[in-house]
């Protein structure tokens, strides 16, 4: 079984979840209500996916890549490279993704921080170091590049994560654990201080299949098949509705009682997605088809009726 080379893909990054709460003038937030437009079967896969460019996501985009390659893949790595949370839209297919963990191993991974050298320790040019730490440190000289002599000063500073965690390619680099030398970047050296810490590995064995070749089918199938109708509502609920499509997402106080009878009526329907205690609906509003996010957040009566998914 084919597997990636044991090191986190450095592309992508982590992605940072806005919190639910962010930007709320409330002081005693309760809940928060999302609602976007989906008005095609296009709307709704899109909202219905995660989307996959293989350009901005190149990470997922690998990891996609090899699960499709093979009837399964194995990426080593702290967490799972690639949700499997719902279907998969990459290109013009839909496809359901699977994740199967498997055994776990602590290695060592290091934080090199940067700064200039004042020290007398041997130096070397960033294009003779070896590959490993060209990489890691590839940053540093994109900031030299774009910004020439003012670039740097005495109090300059940058971190740089080794994702590396085999041995044999760790044990190429001349920075950590134990730096060699200092590293000019064009005329400015810098002094490398490794910081070590342990993580816990996980083998993720990762499956992909084809759901759809045709997006807005998948779209058009769902809207018929878990749709529920925003009708009948009190002024209230109906006023907490516009709040929601005005901005795409309102925030309520603990003690919203038109927020908790809304969300009586979502989760009289199973959800279409359930996590982080969260649920997702598609749902027909005079007329028209948006997709619903429900977080609860703090309104117990609702919260405890959602799964962590």
């Amino acid at each position: 079984m084919p597997s990636i080379s044991r090191r986190r893909l450095l592309v992508g990054g982590a992605a940072a979840l806005g919190s639910a709460l962010a930007g709320c003038p409330s002081p005693t937030p309760g809940g928060a209500l999302e609602m976007h437009p989906a008005p095609d079967g296009t709307a709704v896969a899109e909202a219905a996916t995660r989307s996959i460019d293989p350009e901005r996501h190149r990470r997922e985009a690998a990891v996609l890549d090899a699960a499709l390659a093979d009837t399964a893949a194995v990426i080593t790595d702290e967490r799972p490279p690639l949700s499997a949370d719902r279907p998969v839209l990459y290109g013009a297919t839909v496809y359901d993704v699977s994740v199967t963990e498997g055994p776990t191993d602590p290695v060592d991974r290091y934080l090199a921080v940067v700064s200039p050298s004042t020290n007398g320790r041997d130096r070397i040019e960033y294009e003779e170091l070896p590959s490993i730490d060209r990489i890691a440190l590839a940053d540093l000289k994109r900031h030299e590049v774009e910004l020439g002599d003012a670039a740097f000063d005495e109090d300059f500073e940058m971190a740089f994560d080794y994702y590396w965690y085999d041995e044999a390619a760790l044990s190429a680099s001349v920075l950590v654990p134990d730096p060699e030398y200092d590293v000019i970047v064009g005329t400015t050296a810098f002094n490398i201080a490794p910081q070590a810490e342990t993580v816990t590995l996980t083998d993720f064995e990762y499956s992909a299949t084809v759901r759809s070749d045709d997006p807005a089918a998948f779209g058009d199938r769902l809207a018929a098949d878990a749709t529920v109708v925003f009708e009948g509502l009190s002024d209230d609920e109906r006023a907490l509705v516009e709040d929601a499509l005005d901005d795409g997402r309102t925030v309520v106080g603990l003690d919203n009682e038109a927020y908790v009878a809304l969300g009586e009526r979502l989760l009289a329907h199973d959800p279409i997605y359930e996590t982080n205690r969260q649920g997702e609906w598609l749902v027909e509003y005079d007329g028209e088809n948006y997709w619903v996010v429900l977080d609860p957040v703090r309104i117990s009566e609702l919260r405890d009726r959602l799964g962590d998914g």
